[in-house]
C-alpha cells in the first residue's frame, strides 16, 4: 500500500496537509476501558514494588519486579490477542511507557527494547510462521526480544555495518559474523533482531545489501561480552555480543533479502514514537515535582514561586510538556492510521521531547538549588537517566539531517528530467509563493496564529525552493543549513499539531473551558515564530564561513 505524506514533508512541498490538521485524529474509544485498567494496575505494581532508586544503585531490575511486570502482560502489549497479547494501538502503548518512565527509566527501557523495537519486525515483517512461532512466547514474557544494529564502527550510519551473513547449503542456512554493540536486553534477551550485509544480485552485478534476520539465543556462537556501565539508566542492561560462524536457517529471514534497511528505519519510527512517550512521562513527573517544591520551599520569606525567575522556569516546562505530549499524541494517532508515512514526525516527536526533557531536567535541579544535587534527592538521577534520548534511535544531529534531506528529496526530485521538469517546477514554485493555502473550520481563538503559521509555511517551502535551485544536490554537504531548515520544520510541525489540537479542544467544550491550555498555546506559538524566522533568516545571513575559518585553525595548530 502506498502511504501518503504527512504534515512535515508536506511543508517541503508547499503543499500543506490542511485536512490532517483541521480534523484532529480521534483516539481508539474501544481499547480505551482495558487501557485504563491496565495503567491502573501498572501504577499500583509500580507503586509498590518498583523502587528506582534501589535499581539505580544496584544497577538492575530486580528479578520480582521482571516477573511482576511479566504477569501483568506487558510484554505482550502491542501483540495480536490471537498470539496472547493485547493488541494495543501505538498510542495505548505509548500511555504505557509514559506511566512506567515517571517511575523509573531503566525499567522503561527495558520494556521499550523488547516492544518498540526488539519484537517489532516480527509484528511488521514476519510471516505468518514466523508470528506463530515466536509471538506467544514474546507475549508472555517467556522470551525477551533485543535489537541490533548499531556497530563499533556504524553508529548512526547504519548502512556502514560490518557484520556480514553468507548463504550456504544451498540457501538453506546463512553463517553470521561480526558483532554489535550498546544492545538493550543483549544478556537477558532470548531473540534479537540482527542486521547483516548478504550478498545481492542487482541488475547482474553482486551487491552488499542490509538483510534482517531473526536469531535465538540457543545458536551456537553468540558471545554476550560484560555489562556496560552507564552515565545513567544503570538499572537496564546494555551489552555488546560478537557472533562466530552463528548457523541461522533460512527461515529466519525477516522481510525480503537485502531490504533490511528499509525494515530498520520502519522499526525505529515506532521506536522513535515510544522514546517520545517515554521522555513525557519523565517531563510530566519533573514538572510536577517541580512545581510542588516551588509552592512549599520558602526563600527571603516569599514562596519560590513568587519569584519571576522561578516563574519563568515552572511555566517553560508547563509548555514544553503540553507540547511533547500534543506531538506525541497526534503522531502516535497518524501511526495507528496505517495509511500515512510519518518517518519524518517520528523523527521530530524524538528530537522534540528528547531535547524539552533534558532542558526540563536541568531547570528542574537548578529549582531545587543545591538540594537537586544531591543523591537523596531524584532530580540528579532524572537528569542521569534524560541525556541517553538525545543518543537513542539515531542521534539528534543524525535526525536533523534525515529531516531535512528526506524533505527536500521529494521537491529535488520534481527538479531532476532536464529542461521542461526543472521550468515546470520553476513555476510551480512562482505560484505557491503566489497564493496561500487556507485552513478552514479553525476557530476564532486560534485565527491570529494560524495565519501566522500559514506564513511561515510559505515562507519555509520558498528557503527550500531557493536551496534546491542554489546548491542541488550538494546541499547534502550543507549541514549548517539542514539543521536550520530541520529545526524550522521540527517547530512548524509542532504548531500544526498545536492549531489542530486547540481547534478540536475549543470547538467541542468552548473556549473559556479551554482558557489555560489557550495560555499554554500562545505561549508556545509567540515564541515558536521569532524562533522559525530567526532560523530561516540565518540560512543566508550567518557566521558559517567564520566557523570553518576557527576549525581549520585549530587543525594547524
Amino acid at each position: 500500500m502506498t502511504k501518503q505524506i504527512g504534515i512535515a514533508k508536506s511543508f517541503f512541498l508547499g503543499e500543506l496537509k490542511t485536512g490532517l490538521i483541521e480534523n484532529y485524529p480521534e483516539e481508539n474509544k474501544e481499547e480505551r476501558e482495558t487501557l485504563e485498567l491496565f495503567l491502573d494496575s501498572l501504577r499500583r505494581f509500580a507503586k509498590e514494588k518498583i523502587d528506582p532508586v534501589k535499581i539505580d544503585q544496584e544497577e538492575k531490575v530486580p528479578d520480582e519486579v521482571w516477573n511482576g511486570l511479566k504477569d501483568l502482560g506487558i510484554f505482550g502489549l502491542t501483540i495480536s490477542d490471537e498470539f496472547g497479547g493485547f493488541s494495543f494501538s501505538q498510542e495505548a502503548y505509548g500511555k504505557v511507557i509514559e506511566a512506567l518512565t515517571g517511575y523509573c527509566a531503566s525499567t522503561a527501557i527495558m520494556v521499550g527494547a523488547h516492544l518498540s523495537i526488539g519484537m517489532k519486525a516480527i509484528v511488521l515483517f514476519g510471516t505468518e510462521e514466523q508470528r506463530k512461532r515466536f509471538l506467544p512466547e514474546l507475549a508472555s514474557g517467556r522470551r525477551i526480544a533485543a535489537f541490533a544494529l548499531t556497530e563499533p564502527d556504524a553508529g548512526s550510519d547504519a548502512g556502514s555495518i560490518r557484520t556480514e551473513a553468507r548463504e550456504v547449503e544451498d540457501g538453506k542456512f546463512f553463517i553470521l559474523n561480526g558483532s554489535k554493540h550498546f544492545i538493550t536486553n543483549a544478556a537477558i534477551a532470548d531473540l534479537i533482531t540482527i542486521f547483516a550485509k548478504t550478498e545481492e544480485d542487482i541488475d547482474g552485478k553482486k551487491e552488499k545489501k542490509i538483510t534482517a534476520f531473526i536469531i535465538t539465543k540457543d545458536l551456537p556462537g553468540i558471545t554476550v561480552n560484560k555489562e556496560e556501565k552507564k552515565l545513567g539508566i544503570r538499572g537496564s542492561i546494555t551489552n555488546a555480543f560478537t557472533m562466530e560462524n552463528v548457523k541461522v536457517p533460512v527461515e529466519n529471514i525477516l522481510g525480503q533479502r537485502g531490504k533490511g534497511f528499509k525494515i530498520a528505519m520502519e522499526v525505529l519510527n515506532y521506536g522513535r514514537l515510544g522514546l517520545s512517550s517515554g521522555c513525557l512521562g519523565a517531563a510530566r513527573q519533573l514538572f510536577e515535582m517541580s512545581l510542588k517544591y516551588a509552592e512549599e520551599r520558602q526563600q527571603f520569606g516569599r514562596k519560590l514561586l513568587d519569584f519571576e525567575l522561578i516563574k519563568e522556569k515552572i511555566s517553560d516546562m508547563a509548555v514544553e510538556v503540553f507540547v511533547i505530549e500534543s506531538l506525541t499524541e497526534f503522531t502516535s494517532r497518524l501511526a495507528d492510521r496505517k495509511d500515512i508515512d510519518f518517518s519524518l514526525e517520528a523523527a521530530i516527536c524524538k528530537v522534540y521531547a528528547s531535547e524539552s526533557l533534558w532542558r526540563i531536567a536541568n531547570n528542574a535541579l537548578q529549582i531545587c538549588g543545591g538540594s537537586g544535587y544531591m543523591r537523596e534527592y531524584p532530580y540528579e538521577r532524572f537528569l542521569r537517566d534524560s541525556r541517553i534520548n538525545m543518543i537513542f534511535e539515531g542521534t539528534n544531529e543524525i535526525l536533523r539531517v534525515f529531516i531535512a534531506l528526506e524533505g527536500m528529496k521529494l521537491s529535488g526530485q520534481e527538479m531532476a528530467g532536464g529542461f521542461p521538469r526543472l521550468f515546470s517546477f520553476f513555476l510551480r514554485g512562482i505560484k505557491k509563493n503566489l497564493i496561500s493555502t487556507r485552513l478552514k473550520n479553525i476557530e476564532p481563538a486560534l485565527k491570529s496564529e494560524t495565519k501566522t503559521f500559514l506564513e511561515l509555511s510559505k515562507l519555509f517551502y520558498k528557503n527550500v525552493f531557493k536551496l534546491l535551485f542554489r546548491y542541488g544536490k550538494k546541499i547534502q554537504d550543507k549541514e549548517l543549513i539542514q539543521e536550520r531548515l530541520a529545526n524550522s520544520c521540527i517547530i512548524l510541525y509542532a504548531v500544526a499539531v498545536l492549531i489542530s489540537r486547540m481547534n478540536s479542544l475549543t470547538r467541542s467544550k468552548g473556549k473559556g473551558a479551554c482558557e489555560k491550555e489557550l495560555n499554554l498555546f500562545t505561549l508556545f506559538c509567540s515564541r515558536a515564530f521569532k524562533t522559525i524566522r530567526n532560523e530561516l533568516i540565518s540560512i543566508n545571513k550567518n557566521e558559517d564561513s567564520l566557523l570553518n575559518k576557527v576549525i581549520e585553525q585549530l587543525n594547524n595548530v
